[in-house]
């Protein structure tokens, strides 16, 4: 039961992240600063009213949901240890960002948005 529930939620965070677009595709930045990843939502009637999922996948890792921004725009983290590393907030034009503070090594991944009403 549990494998088909993890098939439907991969299977809606795919047709969900088709439509949005990360932009810049790819960011490189010294250590120790801080990276924004913007997120443009495309097809959604009511953006503030969304919630917007950010999700890290490391090399050879399944991803990981980091953290959703509510439509009261709280920030709700999947762990408490990701609340000094990561932040996000959505703006106008469809737009949510995703800051990664404080740069390292382990950092290195990809990045996704995804949404639901």
């Amino acid at each position: 039961m549990w494998a088909l529930k993890r098939l439907r939620f991969l299977h809606r965070l795919a047709q969900t992240i088709r439509s949005l677009c990360c932009l810049p595709p790819s960011v490189i930045r010294m250590r120790f600063r801080t990276v924004n990843i913007d997120c443009k939502a495309e097809g959604i009637a009511n953006f503030q009213a969304a919630y917007i999922h950010w999700y890290r996948q490391l090399p050879d890792k399944a991803p990981e949901r980091l953290l959703y921004v509510t439509p009261a725009s709280q920030i709700i983290y999947d762990s408490e240890s990701y609340r000094n590393k990561y932040s996000s907030y959505k703006r106008e034009n469809n737009i949510c960002t995703l800051l990664v503070n404080s740069i390292q090594d382990g950092d290195a991944g990809t990045y996704y948005c995804a949404y639901w009403e």
